[in-house]
Order: structure tokens, then sequence, then C-alpha cells
């Protein structure tokens, strides 16, 4: 059993005193949480579909399917390098019972407005987007989102769905 007192051996600097101190706070801490919590079990793999002008309409429809059944979602949005035009969204399906899907929306190489697979695509992204689902962000993802929102795909959801978790990370981590 440690005692909560460190004596530091003789001829060691406050300094490296100090630093010994720390880790062995932070061993002890994390001692406590390897016995407080089971261990992370990252062995389900994401399954990961580009959306673009070369998708196929079964996998919008499964999508489609799929979306019909989560309310919670994680995104994120990329600008083209050097534009910064919106280019690619990022939606994870927060669904525990199933392995994570991931949908990479690729804005600059969707289909004509006028196809059959754009209005595919176009109903997946307003079911994703319904009023009634909760999307978590790093960030605003709520004014993330607005870039896109002049391609015609979905609406905004209110802003009361996003949930910033860069906000709760600063909590969580400092």
């Amino acid at each position: 059993l440690m005692s909560s007192f460190y004596i530091p051996p003789a001829g060691t600097t406050s300094k490296q005193a100090k630093n010994r101190q720390k880790r062995e706070k932070k061993r002890l801490r994390n001692q406590t949480f390897q016995n407080q919590y089971p261990p992370f079990d990252g062995a389900k793999t994401a399954i990961i579909h580009h959306i673009d002008k070369e998708t196929s309409i079964s996998l919008i429809d499964s999508l489609i399917r799929k979306a019909n059944r989560t309310s919670r979602y994680t995104i994120d949005t990329e600008g083209q390098r050097g534009t910064n035009e919106p280019a690619l969204l990022q939606i994870e399906f927060v669904d525990k019972s199933t392995s994570p899907t991931v949908i990479i929306v690729e804005f600059l190489h969707l289909p004509l407005p006028s196809s059959t697979l754009f209005n595919k695509i176009q109903t997946l992204l307003s079911t994703i987007f319904d009023d009634g689902n909760d999307f978590l962000a790093w960030g605003n993802g709520r004014q993330e989102l607005s870039e896109f929102i002049n391609y015609g795909l979905f609406p905004l959801p209110p802003k009361d769905n996003f949930d910033d978790v860069q906000q709760h990370f600063r909590t969580w981590y400092n």
C-alpha cells in the first residue's frame, strides 16, 4: 500500500521530485480508472460508404431505411483544399447495436440535380437532417452545415438539435 506522502530519493532536485510525484499520481489515477471501467472495445469496424454520382440507388435505399431507424448522428464537414468551398459531409449513424455506418457525401461529385439518384440522395439527407434527430459535432455543427444548404439537398435542423462536443471535451480533459 502506497502512502499519499512521497519522499524523493537523496540527491533528487525539487523539479525531478515534482515530476516523479506527478507521474506517480497519474499512474494511480489510471489504475483507478482501469479498476472502475471495462476496457474500450473498438472491435466493431466502421462500414464506410462514399456518396457521389457513381453510388447505386439500392445502396441509397438501404441507407434511407437505416436512417429511418436512427435518431443520433455525428457530423463533420470539410472544405475543398485551396478554395474552402464546401466539399465533404461526413455522417456517422450512431447505433450501438450494429457496426458504425459512415457516409461521406462528396458534394463536388454529385449527380445532376434532375437525376433519380440526386433525388434519392436528397431523400437520404432530408431523413437524416429531420427535426426529430440529434447531431454531435466538433464545434458549431449547424454553422458548418449551413455552408451546404445551397445544394438544396436537406433542410437545416434547429440549433437545439446540435451538441458541440468540443465544449464537453474541454471540461472532461482540462
